[in-house]
């Protein structure tokens, strides 16, 4: 899963991610090298299974 936010030192690798019922563990954060606060982030993730069976 791809997810673009505007660009927030803030945010980094050790935080998830919920949409819906659904958590996502960040893969990767490619920061935008356009002008702050314009700019965006993309995000790539993973779901994290919470229930198996």
């Amino acid at each position: 899963m791809v997810f673009f936010i505007r660009h927030n030192p803030a945010v980094n690798e050790t935080l998830q991610i919920q949409r819906g019922s659904d958590l996502y563990k960040i893969d990767s954060i490619s920061a935008d090298d356009g002008l702050p606060p314009d700019g965006f982030d993309l995000i790539t993730c993973h779901r994290v299974v919470t229930k198996h069976g």
